[in-house]
């Protein structure tokens, strides 16, 4: 994501936590005990219902409020996951944290890379009738999660012509 110091307005959009965009819909004061606090009020592009309230004086939390991204810096992203691939690990042991790690990591090349190799793993096992693990496949709907939710907004388009995109970039 783009990091940084981030001013921020009634109406902007937002990226909390590297995870999903949300518009900045309320900026509030309300009184905790006998102290006055202000709220970033954020609530989600997606779905509506799901706030999310920031203490306005909380710069751990304030800090992990970021600009989307662009679609140049999208593009980027998907170039270095072709450049950078992640790891396939023989093992479900080792597959699962090593994936959990990656997640973790919040390095969105290695998140693409990781759900493209898991898909085409799938895809391997489904051909030959082989086992595909309940966690790879949360993995798949994990990485694939993030992806679009950080893809989506700043590229307009809906979340599931997010893959095909990437794909599409891949393929270039």
């Amino acid at each position: 994501m783009t990091g940084g110091k981030l001013s921020v307005n009634v109406g902007d959009y937002v990226v909390y936590k590297k995870r999903g965009v949300y518009r900045v819909y309320e900026i509030r004061r309300e009184k905790i005990g006998t102290e006055f606090k202000d709220y970033y009020a954020l609530r989600s592009v997606y779905d509506e219902r799901l706030t999310v309230c920031v203490p306005a004086d909380n710069e751990a939390l304030v800090s992990q409020m970021e600009a989307p991204l662009e679609k140049e810096q999208i593009d980027a992203i998907i170039a270095k996951s072709k450049e950078s691939p992640a790891q396939w690990q023989d093992t479900a042991s080792q597959r699962k944290m090593y994936s959990e790690e990656v997640v973790a990591s919040e390095d969105l090349a290695l998140i693409v890379s990781l759900y493209m190799i898991y898909t085409a793993k799938k895809q391997e096992a489904l051909l030959k009738k082989g086992k595909f693990f309940a966690h790879d496949e949360r993995m798949i709907s994990t990485s694939k999660k993030i992806i679009c939710e950080a893809f989506a907004f700043p590229l307009s388009i809906n979340k599931d012509e997010v893959i095909p995109y990437i794909e599409g970039k891949l393929a270039e």
